[in-house]
């Protein structure tokens, strides 16, 4: 997911609306001019004659002194708005939520908050209580709405009771959560909504970023000027399917493409075809060539699991680069080596070397949020960055994992960064 880090405005700023393709490609793009934009099955601005499921005059969009807002026309299947961002949105009585094939109709009565649970075909499912600590919501998460519904994250979503009502949060799920408009709404930079099954995104073209982060990686991207190439490449790219109902659309996250840099320092069950001269870097091991491919073959006793024997892990560093340190993961009877840059996020590190989701760090939010990537400290806690405390790590480990919120103990992977010889554990 890509964040947009507060920019500042010049002079010369266009406003453009943009079709997203199937393949996350910019199909059409309009620059909006002060007045309205019309958008629909006849529409003046976008049409979309051979969409039966949309509305003649399904949205609208009105540019009134630089600031742009999108209205549902209220003859369609409404206009649904990405939620985006660390603030989420606050939600109201009968706020309707899409979110994989899923439809969740909000209800506050005398004993609280529900929800109603509407499957891909429109028809209700059942009546959901919301509990007093709030709850995930996924393929595999406190509310597991359908286990089936690949276009559902494991932990897609989480809705949280504040003084001031229900918040929800997007955690970042690969297909996205859309809360239905039933106002005008103000359209932020690389802001995203759906109408029928058509995704579109705003952007203001000559906006100056100050900073863009990735929250999958933590990787902050220097500046640049915003043109409709780089912002369909950087931001959420979607891939559209072919929807029967307003909660059969979806979006998928592109495969990050790796540089020459992401080199897999793996003890274990790797297999990778490297460029021609591209030196693999293995902590232990050894290297093989066979039918042009290098091997990285495991070595029972390079990385020994028996905790006396940790000294052969180089805790002052003389076995390694200046400024790269030791992160051991143990999984599922398996040990991974990386050589990692220090102060990368372990989250970064795994990445950076192209390790698979769960082998052995699972994620979903990339931003401390949603508590996937919580890992078990075995040794070296002290060669970690202390928890910042406004980025409630602790409590989020409390939370989803209903243990104690020691740092010495346990830490998320998307926030904790390296410093030393460090060894984790995968908790089952």
């Amino acid at each position: 997911m890509v964040k947009v880090m507060p920019v500042s405005e010049g002079a010369g700023i266009e406003h453009v609306l943009q079709l997203i393709s199937r393949d996350g490609g910019v199909t059409q793009e309009a620059v909006l001019q002060t007045g309205e934009f019309e958008i629909g099955r006849l529409g003046a601005g976008f049409s979309f004659p051979e969409d039966e499921g949309m509305a003649a005059r399904a949205a609208h969009l009105n540019v009134m002194k630089g600031r742009v807002f999108v209205h549902d026309s209220n003859e369609g299947s409404g206009v649904w708005l990405r939620i985006q961002g660390n603030d989420g949105r606050l939600l109201k009585p009968q706020d309707q939520v899409w979110l994989g094939d899923q439809i969740l109709i909000i209800r506050r009565e005398k004993s609280g908050w529900e929800i109603r649970h509407h499957g891909p075909d429109g028809l209700f499912v059942r009546l959901h209580r919301i509990p007093s600590g709030g709850l995930f919501i996924g393929r595999g998460s406190d509310l597991v709405l359908d286990a089936d519904d690949s276009r559902l994250s494991r932990r897609h979503a989480q809705l949280v009771l504040e003084a001031d009502g229900l918040r929800l949060y997007d955690r970042g799920a690969r297909n996205g959560t859309y809360l239905k408009l039933t106002e005008g709404e103000e359209l932020a930079h690389c802001g995203e909504f759906r109408v029928s099954t058509n995704l579109f995104r705003y952007l203001e073209r000559g906006r100056v970023q100050q900073e863009w982060r990735n929250t999958d990686s933590g990787i902050s991207i220097s500046p640049v000027l915003i043109d409709a190439e780089s912002a369909a490449r950087d931001s959420p790219a979607a891939v559209i399917s072919e929807p029967t109902s307003p909660a059969k659309a979806l979006l998928t996250k592109p495969k990050r493409s790796l540089g020459l840099g992401a080199r897999l320092r793996r003890l274990g069950r790797s297999r990778g075809n490297e460029p021609d001269g591209v030196e693999s870097k293995v902590l232990s091991g050894t290297l093989e060539e066979s039918d042009g491919r290098e091997h990285v073959e495991r070595t029972r006793n390079s990385l020994p699991r028996d905790s006396n024997a940790d000294d052969a892990l180089p805790e002052d560093g003389s076995a390694l680069e200046p400024g790269k340190c030791l992160l051991v993961l143990d999984f599922d009877g398996d040990s991974i080596s990386l050589e990692v840059t220090e102060g990368q996020t372990i989250l970064e590190a795994v990445q950076e070397a192209g390790l698979a989701r769960g082998e052995p760090v699972d994620w979903e939010c990339g931003d401390g949020g949603c508590g996937v990537c919580v890992m078990g400290v075995v040794r070296g806690a002290n060669q970690l960055d202390p928890p910042e405390p406004e980025t409630g790590e602790m409590r989020t480990i409390q939370i989803t994992e209903q243990v104690v919120p020691d740092p010495m103990k346990y830490r998320l992977a998307c926030l904790a960064r390296v410093r030393g010889t460090v060894r984790l554990r995968k908790l089952t």
